[in-house]
């Protein structure tokens, strides 16, 4: 009896559902995470909208208001995306995290100044490696419901 409930309990690749099910909260927290921080970038750039610039801040709060906007409005949809379970998104996902990890870079290294790119070369990396987990360990084209990808 405990055999069959014990063999119920895993999916098709003979892999336990529970991993499953992991994969996608930590998922979900992370992409939650990820608009989160672009939402709040964008809120807070308009927020100093006219400090900022007294500050001589570059490229300024118009820069930050974009791109706080488009991360935001990227990431929130790879959260519905994840939790719909909808067929395109692993793609989406990875196509988003490649390009944000692209402007990630851009912006440290073109943008901001040495010094602070220079301290900031860990944490860039992290954030890097995060992402990349994110999206191709963690969102995988086969934990989409069969019934999805005909759609």
């Amino acid at each position: 009896m405990k055999r069959a409930e014990h063999n119920k309990d895993r999916s098709e690749g003979g892999t336990p559902k529970v991993w499953g099910r992991w994969r996608r909260i930590t998922a979900l927290s992370i992409s939650f995470l990820y608009a989160l921080m672009g939402w709040l970038r964008l809120r807070e750039s308009l927020r100093y909208f006219y400090y900022l610039p007294s500050i001589q801040l570059y490229p300024g709060p118009t820069y930050l208001a974009v791109s706080g906007g488009t991360a935001g409005a990227l990431f929130t949809a790879a959260f519905f995306l994840i939790l719909f379970q909808s067929r395109i998104t692993p793609d989406y996902v990875r196509i988003v995290s490649l390009i944000y990890i692209a402007w990630w870079w851009a912006d440290r290294i073109w943008l901001g100044r040495p010094e602070s790119f220079e301290r900031q070369v860990f944490l860039i990396t992290l954030v890097t490696l995060l992402t990349l987990f994110f999206a191709f360990f963690l969102v995988r084209k086969k934990d989409v419901p069969e019934e999805r990808k005909t759609i």
